[in-house]
């Protein structure tokens, strides 16, 4: 809410102090629920304020897919930004809240996580920006043959235009296993980061088919989510 605009004003005035360091928002569009939240550095994610706005809000929707969308991922295997996980601790919230994927962006390129759930080591965050803690991860979720899965999926899509984030996901994984340990395990299930991509959902209520688009029109990433008719 940059600007001088009618609604930037009006943005401002209505959060008052909470701004830009609570600046989150939700809305529904369809039969999904989109939580959009700031964390950046600034902002400030252990705030009781807004740790139980975000449980109410998720809660509270009826929508059948929830989406909760920020700009720095979560979870990624790059490199690049590996060492801003203060929003990791949001990962238990999340996930029992009834989230379904977390979208992000901010590194450049894309990946997709098997479904995971994470608990921290620790209530903050550890001298040098790492958040340790237990991975639960989902192996039998496919997105084609088994397309419910137990826990959290989270989406980088961070290849929309600017300069690509490469290297090999192999790599980076061994780099991590004996540098990070307690830090990451194998969760990314998709990593292309050699094009430009972006991604697009169709919803209904019964079932979210995710697809990733490279620059030609080329299919990178296709998997299905489905839930019980209601």
């Amino acid at each position: 809410p940059l600007g001088t605009s009618p609604a930037a004003t009006t943005f401002r005035q209505s959060v008052g102090s909470s701004y830009p360091s609570l600046g989150v928002y939700s809305f529904d569009n369809g039969p999904a629920h989109f939580l959009i939240l700031d964390n950046n550095g600034y902002s400030k994610l252990d705030s009781p304020k807004l740790l139980e706005w975000i449980e109410h809000d998720l809660t509270s929707s009826r929508a059948a897919w929830k989406f909760v969308c920020l700009h720095a991922p979560i979870f990624h295997s790059s490199r690049e930004h590996y060492n801003e996980q203060k929003s990791r601790l949001l990962a238990p919230l999340l996930e029992r809240s009834g989230a379904d994927l977390v979208c992000s962006g901010h590194v450049h390129n894309y990946q997709r996580s098997r479904p995971i759930r994470f608990t921290p080591d620790a209530a903050q965050v550890a001298p040098g920006g790492l958040v340790n803690g237990t991975f639960k991860l989902d192996p039998v979720f496919d997105g084609v043959t088994n397309t419910r899965p137990d826990g959290l999926i989270h989406l980088v899509a961070g290849g929309g235009g600017g300069t690509l984030y490469q290297g090999e996901l192999e790599k980076n994984a061994a780099y991590f296993q004996s540098q990070k340990p307690g830090n990451w395990v194998p969760y990314t299930a998709k990593f292309v980061a050699d094009r430009h991509s972006f991604t697009v959902f169709e919803l209904t209520a019964e079932r979210l088919l995710l697809r990733a688009i490279d620059a030609t029109g080329g299919e990178i990433d296709r998997v299905t989510l489905t839930k019980p008719a209601r």
